[in-house]
């Protein structure tokens, strides 16, 4: 009999042993999910990054002349409601000198009025929680590296990217978008 009791304690103790560190490798995802700190309204104008918003959909353009290539992401996070503008440069545009500014746009349902309008854009002020976010009128020629992003706007609403690419002597070259 108290073999029997040995063996239930120890097989108890091995159940709640497994448990607990299954709920160590389980924790990470449920950890990432519970990590957004916005949703909808709440993130428009904030930083989808610091803000913990995974990408969960995504519409994109393209702008290629010759080898050089940059593409426009209008990035959804279901998680956080929200959408944001990303762009990335190939090597070959790099080496171009070619300069981008990229915005985000959500147009409420209430399309007559002018402030169901939301902006944001690089380069240009950030993570202010601002509804319309005026860019600083420069373009970006990837000082800080590539991805380049946004701020988010609220995802409940239709949302479009546009990125405008400019080369090395800041020279118009073409405007691209994206909607979601």
């Amino acid at each position: 009999m108290a073999r029997n009791r040995h063996a239930a304690t120890l097989t108890a103790a091995s159940l709640v042993l497994l448990t607990t560190g299954f709920g160590l490798f389980t924790g990470a995802s449920q950890a990432s999910a519970a990590a957004a700190s916005c949703n909808g309204s709440s993130c428009v104008g904030h930083d989808p990054r610091t803000y913990g918003c995974p990408v969960t959909s995504t519409t994109t353009a393209t702008y290629t002349s010759g080898a050089a290539t940059v593409t426009l992401y209008n990035r959804y996070s279901g998680t956080c409601n929200s959408n944001w503008a990303e762009a990335v440069e190939n090597t070959a545009a790099q080496q171009a000198g070619w300069g981008v500014d990229l915005s985000v746009f959500a147009m409420t349902s209430n399309q007559s009025n002018a402030s169901a309008l939301q902006k944001s854009c690089f380069p240009g002020p950030s993570d202010t929680g601002s509804s319309w976010e005026e860019c600083n009128g420069t373009e970006y020629y990837g000082a800080t590296g590539w991805p380049a992003w946004t701020d988010m706007v609220d995802g409940h609403y239709y949302t479009w990217a546009l990125l405008s690419v400019w080369d090395r002597s800041h020279t118009f070259l073409r405007q691209i978008q994206a909607n979601q």
